[in-house]
């Protein structure tokens, strides 16, 4: 099908993705380019100075804990070579008690041996989580 562990990579992706967005989102520059697509509740954003700007000044929120079980991430390959990542989950922001539903869909591409996101789908899906 090949020739990398796509589940693998999506799933080191997610890993490093949220802890670093929910406490220090200033460090994802790098994991955005110029033509990427990101759309965060509706609101669409391309190109990695606009996602940062939006990030830095377009989210009210300082602190974001993201939860997520294994079986909440969908890791698949593309036919050129991209992997499609489909994560579902709760987030809980500041000092909220009760957690958002939310989902978020990534396409990563690879270029000279990194990957980046190519696209990104995020959304809040549902209100409050009652434990």
């Amino acid at each position: 099908m090949t020739d990398f562990d796509f589940d693998f990579v999506g799933r080191c992706f997610v890993a490093q993705f949220y802890p670093t967005f929910g406490t220090n989102r200033s460090q994802l520059g790098g994991v955005y380019r110029d033509s990427s697509l990101m759309t965060m509740q509706g609101k669409q954003l391309q190109g990695v100075g606009n996602i940062m700007c939006w990030f830095k000044q377009g989210i009210t929120f300082s602190i974001a804990r993201f939860e997520t079980e294994a079986e909440d991430i969908d890791c698949h390959p593309s036919p050129d070579g991209g992997i499609i990542i489909s994560v579902s989950g709760k987030v809980l922001v500041d000092d909220e008690k009760r957690p958002l539903k939310f989902s978020d869909m990534f396409y990563l591409s690879e270029d000279q041996g990194t990957w980046f996101v190519s696209n990104q789908i995020f959304q809040i899906t549902g209100g409050v989580v009652d434990e």
